[in-house]
């Protein structure tokens, strides 16, 4: 199956399937999505595929206490990211620091912890663990980008 960046046409159907989902759940009276966060989601190049985007609704009805989700209450990585020409160009830049620093703001936002972390970044704990060793970060001290 090919990736979702390659199958945007896709984004907005699991996007309101994830949300009728964790609104039931939730029980919160979340009335939609906001057409500028849904553009966000479309725009951003979800490399977690949709284990990432479930992640990002996941997140968004954690922060979300209003009526509609807006961009913001996406995890930062998702609503941060600098527009592209198109939707799935990148600007030209350094992956390994790029997945260092996702990997340090994911533990942040985890308050260390990795398994939270994982499913912040949409991979395996396991995958976290190799990062964290690869990049030589301490989870006892505090970590500069």
């Amino acid at each position: 199956m090919p990736p979702l960046r390659e199958r945007v046409e896709d984004i907005p159907l699991l996007a309101e399937s994830f949300f009728r989902k964790l609104r039931i759940k939730s029980g919160k009276s979340i009335e939609g999505i906001s057409n500028l966060a849904m553009e966000v989601l479309i725009r951003y190049p979800w490399p977690g595929n949709v284990r990432e985007l479930k992640s990002a609704f996941e997140y968004a009805f954690v922060t979300c206490q209003e009526s509609l989700i807006q961009p913001h209450h996406f995890p930062p990585a998702i609503h941060q990211r600098k527009p592209g020409k198109n939707p799935g160009t990148k600007a030209p830049s350094n992956p390994k620091k790029d997945k260092k620093s996702d990997l340090i703001h994911a533990l942040k936002q985890a308050g260390g912890n990795q398994s939270e972390a994982a499913r912040i970044l949409g991979v395996s704990r396991v995958t976290v663990w190799n990062r964290i060793r690869q990049f030589g970060i301490d989870l006892k001290h505090r970590v500069e980008i």
